[in-house]
């Protein structure tokens, strides 16, 4: 990962690869509102990826007086803070228009995006990083994400039980853990586009 951030930092110098869009979702009131875009923000102030190199867009925040107390909040823990732009959500982009207006602001080759509330593992920029510059014919990607197998709770025991029962092979061996791979590779049960 030093390497790479290394690399990254000499190859593009001062230009920006990534575009991050945070969508913000107005139906998260409240106190938790700003909770669920702070963690998100943290979690992408967090990149194990040059802070000069990409820049964040948030979307139909939290009006941008409450962004700017958010972001200086969150730059206190971080060694430096990549460019953050703000797209309200108002009568002039009404329904989706505020993600065409987010895209347009986008000055990254890579756009990519999240929903404020989800985190983005460290490395989440890099692993982008690693992918395009392995597969550069590639426009786009979807995903999903994938539920680690040995991360259960009592809801996925239920679930796989059942599931297995359904299909007769609750009397094999180790068929939780099978049928949790064969989960995982049905990009429609974990939907994260």
């Amino acid at each position: 990962e030093n390497l790479l951030f290394k690399k990254i930092e000499k190859e593009y110098e001062r230009r920006v690869l990534f575009s991050v869009i945070v969508i913000h979702d107005p139906t998260k009131t409240g106190f938790l509102e700003n909770e669920f875009l702070k963690s998100t923000l943290r979690s992408l102030l967090g990149q194990t990826f040059p802070w000069q190199n990409y820049e964040i867009i948030i979307a139909n925040g939290p009006p941008e007086e409450e962004i700017k107390e958010i972001i200086k909040e969150i730059s206190e823990i971080s060694n430096g803070v990549p460019v953050i732009k703000y797209v309200p959500r108002d009568s002039d982009n009404q329904g989706l228009g505020f993600i065409d207006e987010a895209i347009n602001k986008a000055t990254g080759e890579i756009v990519c995006f999240t929903e404020s509330g989800y985190l983005a593992p460290s490395d989440w920029l890099l692993n982008f990083y690693l992918a395009y510059r392995k597969h550069p014919e590639v426009a786009g990607v979807g995903g999903y994400s994938v539920k680690h197998g040995s991360v259960y709770n009592i809801f996925d025991e239920y679930y796989y039980l059942e599931l297995g029962k359904k299909l007769g092979v609750n009397k094999m061996g180790h068929y939780l853990k099978k049928l949790h791979e064969v989960k995982n590779d049905l990009f429609y049960q974990n939907p994260a586009g």
